[in-house]
């Protein structure tokens, strides 16, 4: 696991277009906390169930994230259908918290997808796996994602607000 960080923070730190692979629950935490750990404007999340979320390394980066002024918008896909832990602390620091928005959207999107200032991401399809791709510099993937959900028109501007 410690080669596979040490590869992340130096792919992270050189602005790597380096597509990034992770298949499993490790890596996956790892690359989330180094989204949120390093983000300077913003972050995106969209995500049904955010089991990746409820651990506590992540959380404590998303603390990192919100005490540096950073804003999340988190966006709960398939709520209708949802059995997501209310109490899920992941959820529930990004609710109290002034620079996170948390709303919801009834029909499961294609994926879970996780950006970073506009460049980087973590990308997982198949949704009940961990199987995803990332990269720390790829924006035109990460402008896609975020003009079509999180845009100004985009589904989040009109999804109910989280309660």
């Amino acid at each position: 696991m410690n080669e596979y960080i040490k590869k992340l923070e130096a792919l992270d730190k050189d602005d790597s277009v380096e597509l990034i692979s992770n298949g499993s629950e490790e890596h996956a935490i790892e690359l989330i906390k180094m989204l949120l750990t390093n983000a300077k404007k913003n972050v995106n999340i969209i995500s049904s169930k955010l089991s990746l979320y409820g651990n506590l390394a992540v959380i404590e980066a998303l603390k990192i994230a919100l005490e540096n002024g950073v804003v999340i918008k988190l966006l709960l896909d398939n709520y209708k259908n949802s059995d997501i832990n209310k109490e899920n602390m992941f959820l529930k620091t990004c609710k109290e918290h002034k620079n996170c928005t948390v709303k919801t959207y009834s029909q499961q999107l294609k994926a879970h997808i996780i950006t970073r200032d506009g460049k980087a991401f973590r990308y997982c399809e198949k949704l009940g796996s961990n199987t995803a791709v990332a990269s720390f510099n790829y924006p035109s993937a990460v402008k896609n994602a975020d003009e079509k959900v999180f845009g100004e028109d985009g589904i989040f501007s009109n999804a109910p607000s989280f309660s």
